[in-house]
């Protein structure tokens, strides 16, 4: 998935360094087995929280620009079918 949105990125015009990914895992293998995104505490709770800006926003400038963002597109429909979001408010 990070691959994927490195390149809408640079599709949409944003450099990314292609070791942003790899930093961005490192610091996620070094949260404890409790952490939980903000992202999560929003699903569980309830709320839809940053779904659409951080999943479906990229996927839209994916499509634009013609990226294909099949990762993206698969993480984004199972977290709103497991969260009962498939109908947008």
């Amino acid at each position: 998935m990070c691959s994927e949105l490195v390149a809408v990125a640079g599709a949409d015009g944003v450099a990314i360094d292609a070791g942003l990914p790899d930093v961005f895992l490192a610091i996620l293998a070094t949260t404890d087995q409790q952490g939980r995104s903000s992202l999560h505490l929003d699903l569980t709770q309830g709320r839809r929280g940053e779904l659409d800006v951080l999943l479906a926003d990229p996927l839209e400038r994916g499509r634009q620009h013609g990226v294909d963002t099949p990762v993206l597109r698969a993480v984004l429909a199972a977290t709103r079918v497991r969260h009962g979001l498939l109908a947008r408010p």
